[in-house]
């Protein structure tokens, strides 16, 4: 049976498979996989970008700004470019 937990507006879901750290913000739902990291006794810098977000989600964030982009444009198949 699967158990749920929330702290922090973070849901906590613990499955057969392992535990998914579900985030819910601007009406979308993104579940991650947990995954334990091995990192070292003490952290040195994280690194973010200028609006605070990870640069691993950045791949995610562009994503989400062409599909936005493409249904104001009326136009499934804009994409952002390099340059952008």
């Amino acid at each position: 049976m699967d158990k749920k937990y929330k702290l922090n507006g973070i849901d906590f879901l613990n499955t057969s498979k392992g535990t998914l750290i579900g985030i819910h913000q601007g009406k979308v739902d993104c579940y991650y996989p947990w995954v334990e990291a091995k990192k070292p006794t003490t952290i040195k810098y994280v690194m973010m970008d200028l609006d605070g977000t990870s640069v691993k989600s950045e791949e995610f964030w562009i994503y989400i700004i062409e599909k936005t982009t493409a249904t104001l444009l009326h136009d499934n198949s804009f994409k952002l470019s390099k340059e952008d």
